[in-house]
């Protein structure tokens, strides 16, 4: 066991890695959002995502708290995991939409504009 200094860095950095997996399970949703796969490929992205996310929270631990695992490291995980949900999920959400709507209204207009051309 560290000093508190160390332990606070420690709880600061698994704050962190909650936040990066609270990105990540937005990045998940967003591409499944706009992809839309069958029941088969969301299931087995269900699947995945824990598995990936449990990898990378492993390494995480282990390069930044040498593998030990207290409670604050849970207490931080779900700390940095909700923060992330209440201030910035929403956020990207909205603008990812906002983008794809972006994206189909131009392409909309690119077809308009090729379908005219060809016509002439």
């Amino acid at each position: 066991m560290g000093s508190i200094n160390q332990q606070f860095y420690a709880f600061f950095i698994t704050v962190t890695g909650g936040f990066m997996i609270g990105a990540l399970f937005d990045l998940y949703r967003i591409i499944r959002g706009l992809t839309r796969p069958n029941k088969f490929f969301t299931d087995l992205g269900d699947l995945i995502f824990p598995i990936i996310s449990g990898g990378i929270l492993y390494v995480f631990l282990l390069l930044r708290n040498y593998g030990e695992v207290r409670a604050y490291v849970f207490l931080g995980l779900c700390l940095g995991f909700y923060i992330y949900r209440w201030l910035l999920s929403p956020f990207i959400i909205r603008r990812f939409v906002g983008l794809k709507n972006c994206i189909r209204r131009l392409s909309g207009k690119f077809k308009l504009i090729v379908i005219k051309l060809f016509i002439l």
